[in-house]
C-alpha cells in the first residue's frame, strides 16, 4: 500500500477525478471534500477542504490499516510557499471556529512559513497562530 492512493480510495469509497480521488472525509464526513492523490515517488498526498487536522487524518488512516506509520504521507498543496500559506490560513481559521488549539511543532513550522511569505498573509497567519495557542 506504500504511497498507493488507489488502495486508500477503494477502502474509503472515493471516486476518481483526474489524477486524484475525492469523496467524503473519513474524519468529518463532509461530502466531496477529502482528496487523495499520488505524489512524487512514494508520497501519498491527502487533504480535507473542511480543515480537518492532518495529524488526525493520518492517525485515522493508520488505525484502519490504510497507511503505515513509517510511510511518507503529507498534505496536498505544498507547491509553493504562498499556496501553502493560503492553505494554512484556511486550516487555522477552521480550527479557530472549532475551538481547537495548535501543537507546538505545527506552530514552529507555521512561523517559519510566515517568514517566507508576503506581509499580508504573514500577518494573518501569525495572528491565527497567536489565537490558537491561547494568546500566550
Amino acid at each position: 500500500m506504500r504511497g498507493d492512493p488507489q488502495s486508500v480510495a477503494e477502502a474509503l469509497n472515493l471516486k476518481r477525478s483526474g489524477k486524484e480521488y475525492k469523496g467524503p472525509c473519513p474524519l468529518c464526513g463532509g461530502h466531496d471534500r477529502f482528496h487523495v492523490k499520488p505524489g512524487k515517488s512514494t508520497d501519498l498526498l491527502i487533504y480535507c477542504r473542511q480543515g480537518c487536522r492532518f495529524t488526525e487524518i493520518v492517525k485515522l488512516l493508520e488505525s484502519r490499516g490504510l497507511v503505515r506509520g513509517d510511510e511518507f504521507v503529507r498534505p496536498k498543496y505544498r507547491r509553493d510557499d504562498l499556496e501553502m500559506a493560503e492553505h494554512a490560513i484556511l486550516i487555522l481559521e477552521s480550527a479557530y471556529r472549532r475551538g481547537d488549539t495548535i501543537e507546538r511543532s505545527d506552530e514552529i513550522k507555521l512561523r517559519h512559513l510566515a517568514d517566507k511569505i508576503d506581509d499580508q498573509r504573514a500577518t494573518r497567519l501569525r495572528a491565527l497562530i497567536k489565537i490558537l495557542k491561547g494568546g500566550q
